[in-house]
């Protein structure tokens, strides 16, 4: 594992303050040819970004996993198919 978001695969994103943080070095960084992959924990966060390609996130006392196709698409990430009903074509 590592604390810096450039150095890894996949960024998990729990609060505000590191979500903006990540993508504002990624804006920053774009000539980058590997950026992370970003997942987040609160579904609101899904909006801010397209580089986001998921969320794990509480609603109403439930645990929901949520993908988003075409962002999964541009990494060329493939589900397998027990997630289908976790998959959405867009928000």
């Amino acid at each position: 594992m590592s604390e810096k978001p450039e150095e890894s695969d996949i960024v998990l994103i729990t609060d505000g303050s590191t979500l903006h943080s990540v993508l504002r070095r990624n804006r920053v960084e774009n000539n980058t040819n590997k950026k992370p992959i970003l997942f987040v924990t609160d579904y609101r966060f899904l909006e801010r970004s397209t580089d986001i390609v998921g969320a794990f996130y509480w609603r109403k006392g439930r645990s929901q996993l949520l993908f988003i196709k075409n962002r999964l698409d541009k990494y060329g990430i493939v589900l397998p198919s027990e997630y289908k009903d976790f998959l959405v074509d867009e928000l």
